[in-house]
C-alpha cells in the first residue's frame, strides 16, 4: 500500500505533455483558421430560422450584429 502511494508522488518528466499540448493546440488553430477562411462561421452567426418563445413573444427580435 505504501509503495503505491509513493509511486503516485514520484517526479516524472513532462516533456510528452508539452509536445502533446503544442500539437493539439496547433491542430485546433488550423481547424479554426480553415473554418474562418471557408466561411463556415456564417452558419452559426446568421441562422435561417429564429425560434420564438412561448411566454416572451412580446420581446422584439434583435437586429443583426454589425461586423
Amino acid at each position: 500500500m505504501r509503495s503505491w502511494i509513493v509511486s503516485l508522488f514520484r517526479p516524472i518528466d513532462i516533456a510528452w505533455l508539452v509536445v502533446a499540448r503544442v500539437l493539439i493546440g496547433s491542430l485546433l488553430a488550423l481547424e479554426v483558421a480553415g473554418s474562418l477562411a471557408l466561411g463556415y462561421i456564417r452558419e452559426y452567426t446568421e441562422p435561417a430560422f429564429h425560434f420564438s418563445y412561448l411566454f416572451f413573444s412580446w420581446l422584439p427580435t434583435l437586429p443583426p450584429p454589425v461586423w
